[in-house]
């Protein structure tokens, strides 16, 4: 069982959880919150991340990418011998099954007062993701060609915060898209931390994420450009938001000092094991930067509208 965990990679489902918790806690601060469709968007989210490792396990594995990774860096369940490659195959086309289900359970759901084109859009969405869960090492391994920074920021951020609140709300608001750009601008980080850790492993074996297209050097600016930006559009979001909601609450600004120490970490870090530390810290404070974002915002909103 260690193995399968280890393979799950469960210290990465803070960033599914943070996108649909900011989704949800913005979908009640425009007094539509559902308990059941943000249950499901939260399985399915959890869903989508553990398909995106399994599948990244076998496809590096695969391609001998995890083969020579230094010491003190994560292990990687085929790569090490934890697991086999059919053991690892079957285990992604079970995930890839339970992320179709969810995705038209999620859909069905939460589009009932919404008409089936909104239907169709939602599951055509969740079909999307659950390709590009599978494919950023395996099929077309879009991850080796540079692309993964950018699926991430989007699928991490705008699309699954807009859809997680737009589930719930029934109804369309495009602001949420920039609220999700900051969440997406982090999860982007994480995976900037984690390519920039493998720089000399990937080039290695041909895998050019952007990180070892760019170079250490360079990838370590673009961290802090994510990083910061990600306050900067979530500032501009509660700014433009207030006239809809009666909330305009900077709450999310207390975990900066947690990024600036980390950023700091980051730019000090020299080797493979130093940056490896640094990516569940990160993680946690995604999801604790998106929670104090809609918590703020609901807070804020309670306490404007009090006579």
């Amino acid at each position: 069982m260690h193995h399968w965990l280890s393979a799950m990679r469960l210290r990465t489902l803070p960033l599914a959880v943070a996108c649909i918790a900011l989704g949800t806690l913005l979908a009640e601060d425009h007094g539509g919150m559902s308990w059941p469709v943000a249950i499901l968007a939260v399985l399915t989210a959890a869903v989508y991340q553990i398909l995106s490792n399994l599948s990244n396990d076998l496809g590096d594995g695969l391609k001998g990418t995890d083969d020579h990774r230094p010491e003190g860096v994560e292990k990687r369940a085929l790569a090490s011998g934890q697991l086999t490659v059919g053991q690892l195959q079957r285990a992604v086309q079970w995930a890839t099954t339970l992320a179709v289900i969810l995705t038209f359970v999620t859909a069905t759901v939460g589009t009932t007062q919404m008409g089936w084109i909104w239907r169709s859009v939602f599951v055509v969405f969740g079909l999307l993701a659950t390709l590009a869960a599978r494919s950023y090492t395996l099929g077309i391994a879009y991850g080796y060609q540079g692309y993964g920074d950018l699926f991430a920021l989007v699928f991490f951020g705008p699309l699954a915060v807009w859809g997680s609140f737009t589930l719930q709300v029934q109804g369309w608001q495009p602001l949420i898209l920039l609220a999700g750009l900051g969440v997406g601008m982090l999860a982007a980080a994480v995976l900037n931390l984690n390519n920039m850790r493998d720089i000399e492993t990937d080039a290695a074996v041909g895998k050019r994420t952007l990180a070892m297209r760019m170079g250490l050097k360079a990838a370590k600016y673009y961290h802090r450009v994510l990083v910061l930006g990600a306050y900067v559009a979530a500032g501009a979001y509660v700014w433009l938001q207030a006239p809809l909601t009666c909330s305009r609450s900077f709450l999310f600004v207390a975990v900066l000092p947690l990024m600036l120490s980390g950023l700091r970490d980051m730019r000090k870090a020299s080797n493979p094991a130093q940056l490896d530390a640094l990516l569940k810290p990160l993680a946690l404070q995604t999801a604790l930067f998106a929670i104090m974002l809609g918590v703020g915002l609901l807070i804020d909103s309670n306490a404007c509208a009090a006579p």
